[in-house]
């Protein structure tokens, strides 16, 4: 389970990043129960990877969860990047559910 030291719309985000991937990588039997509690359950480990191993902020980590999650879903290994400095995407470019603040 998650530790709750994470802003209210954690939830949206992880919802969002489950269904885009659902979007960007359809199953042939459609969206079943099984398979979204597989990627939730990529979702949280990619969470804490990046939160309490790598000590990621909750707007980074959640910048960059669909996207290690498609990459889980692929089948290719994802590795965080190690660079201090990061650019928050609602900085960057803004749109509405791209952050977690």
């Amino acid at each position: 389970m998650l530790h709750v030291d994470v802003s209210p719309k954690l939830a949206t985000v992880l919802e969002e990043a489950i269904l885009r991937s659902f979007e960007a990588r359809p199953m042939r039997g459609g969206m079943t129960q099984a398979e979204v509690k597989r990627r939730f359950e990529i979702c949280e480990r990619i969470w804490k990877v990046l939160r309490f191993e790598h000590k990621w902020s909750v707007q980074r980590v959640c910048d960059h969860l669909y996207r290690f999650l498609l990459q889980e879903i692929d089948g290719i290994s994802w590795e965080p990047n190690r660079r201090v400095l990061w650019v928050p995407d609602g900085v960057r470019q803004r749109g509405p559910g791209r952050t977690c603040s």
